[in-house]
């Protein structure tokens, strides 16, 4: 019988058990103990990792400007944030964000009221105000040979003004060919063009801003739901007074359900402001107070404000 070695014996019967199963204890506690670190490595890690904010219900404003108003309010109300308009605004996808206040990136708490001013019209962006106002500009250029070559350089002035710098064609000019050739300034969004200027835009001082003058209003009209200051419409206000107090009655015509808008004056003299008040209440039409638009000879600034704001007190 060949002879077995000790080295052999213990790697079978009792021997080689004995020691596979203390192998496995020992593979399996280190194993274990891999697992725990990992996991409390990672946790701390993540707790580590993860940012903490300054605040739970802050939230960062949007740039609400040239959008749609009823876009804009959308936005607002997934930041949990709310609204006011400059205006009355009954149906939201008719107007358009023209300015708001805080401006875009201001860091605010969740229930923060933006304001937001409205117009009827899209805003142009500053590129195609540039482009519009250098179109404009040398479309207004006759066919003289002063002006063969001539170019046009916009720069923003504010968000009304745009300063177009003129410059003559190689061949252009007069005493100065392909030189300076005076500015004019684009006011939006009526694209009025001023008169040509001498010097560049770098010398244009825009016009100073008249500061807007205090209407007092009488204590018992403070609270009239349908009380209207022309300071909150600047030159959107369409009336020759500084104030006035719409109302709205709902009556039943030809067997049809109407709104008759109206409208009281500082002196006490009402008007017929919609044409169902015009026909049913009886009233003057408001004509005599009625402002001129001095954009466009011979129309009048648009009325609809004040209709819309006497049709939303009958809704």
């Amino acid at each position: 019988m060949a002879a077995v070695s000790r080295r052999s014996r213990l790697r079978s019967g009792p021997f080689r058990h004995t020691e596979t199963m203390r192998r496995t204890r020992w593979s399996v506690l280190t194993a274990l103990g891999l697992t725990v670190g990992l996991l409390l490595g990672g946790a701390t890690s993540a707790a580590i990792a993860a940012p903490r904010a300054s605040s739970d219900t802050a939230v960062v404003v949007g740039d609400y400007v040239g959008m749609r108003a009823d876009k804009a309010t959308a936005a607002l109300k997934k930041l949990s944030l709310d609204w006011k308009f400059n205006k009355t605004v009954i149906i939201k996808k008719n107007w358009y964000i023209t300015k708001q206040s805080p401006k875009p990136g201001s860091t605010v708490e969740e229930g923060t009221t933006v304001k937001l001013s409205v117009s009827k019209t899209k805003p142009l962006s500053d590129a195609k105000r540039l482009s519009t106002a250098e179109q404009l500009v040398l479309a207004e250029l006759s066919d003289a040979p002063i002006w063969e070559g001539t170019t046009a350089t916009a720069r923003i002035v504010n968000g009304a003004e745009v300063c177009v710098d003129r410059t003559y064609g190689p061949k252009g000019g007069m005493d100065n060919p392909g030189g300076n050739a005076g500015y004019v300034v684009v006011t939006f969004p009526s694209k009025k063009i001023g008169e040509p200027q001498d010097g560049s835009c770098v010398d244009y001082v825009p016009a100073v801003t008249v500061r807007k003058v205090k209407i007092e209003v009488p204590k018992a009209l403070v609270n009239e739901p349908g009380l209207m200051v022309s300071t909150d419409y600047g030159a959107e206000w369409p009336l020759t007074v500084p104030y006035v107090v719409v109302r709205c009655e709902s009556i039943i015509a030809g067997g049809m359900d109407l709104q008759s808008v109206t409208l009281d004056t500082p002196d006490g003299t009402s008007y017929a402001a919609n044409g169902t008040a015009k026909s049913h209440s009886g009233l003057p039409d408001l004509e005599p107070i009625w402002a001129p638009n001095p954009e466009i000879a011979g129309s009048k600034i648009n009325i609809s404000p004040v209709i819309d704001r006497g049709l939303a007190l009958c809704d």
